[in-house]
């Protein structure tokens, strides 16, 4: 059964991230994020972007399906990695992180961790969830208040939400998917200082912090 959620997880993330990547290659610098034509192909995206975003995003839920098996949470974990992917993009090129995207992975998270505490009778996941997302915002936030230019309220809405799915499998698991972003990004943005020998350098991190989530969830097993 468990190999059956993992091959079914990566196809669906294989497939959904087409039109998320055509999304993600139509957002602007500036404004709404719309859906383009020809989504479903992936347009107007570069076909190598589609290919590589959806093995990516494929892999990606693969490994998430193992972790996190099947369950109602599931779809919800796998958005993230299918919209992270999106969003990802969308950092690199724009270094923005819309709230769109970032309001649909709340909205999935919370309703279905909403569900499974009625199905299961236990609302503990929902409520450390819902802690851990307050006090990962509400700290970023902070940081994004002291330090003016380096983080924007984008990268606060992705840490809340990454930190709300995280949360849903142990508190231990939200350090290490947060820490690990942060580490992660240290390292890319000391290298992009080295390379481009620029001071102050504004590095993506969206990227980073995504890749700590996969880990952390890689990582764990529901608490």
């Amino acid at each position: 059964m468990s190999d059956t959620v993992v091959i079914i997880a990566g196809l669906a993330g294989a497939l959904a991230a087409i039109p998320a990547t055509a999304v993600a290659y139509a957002v602007p610098a500036e404004g709404a994020v719309r859906l383009p034509r020809r989504w479903w192909l992936g347009a107007p995206a570069p076909h190598v972007a589609v290919l590589t975003a959806a093995v990516v995003a494929g892999a990606s839920s693969a490994v998430i399906g193992s972790a996190v098996g099947a369950s109602v949470v599931l779809p919800a974990f796998c958005l993230v990695a299918v919209l992270g992917t999106g969003s990802a993009i969308i950092d690199l090129r724009h270094r923005r992180l819309p709230h769109a995207l970032t309001g649909l992975l709340w909205a999935a998270a919370i309703s279905s961790f909403s569900v499974d505490a009625i199905i299961t009778k236990d609302g503990g996941g929902l409520v450390r969830a819902v802690v851990a997302a307050t006090s990962a915002a509400g700290l970023f936030l902070l940081l994004a208040l002291a330090l003016p230019g380096q983080l924007g309220l984008g990268d606060v809405n992705l840490v809340g939400v990454l930190a709300l799915t995280l949360g849903w499998l142990g508190s231990r698991t939200v350090v290490t998917g947060l820490v690990a972003g942060i580490v992660i990004q240290a390292v890319v943005g000391l290298a992009a200082v080295a390379v481009v020998r620029k001071a102050r350098l504004q590095v993506a991190m969206g990227p980073a912090l995504l890749i700590g989530w996969l880990l952390a969830v890689s990582a764990s097993s529901p608490a």
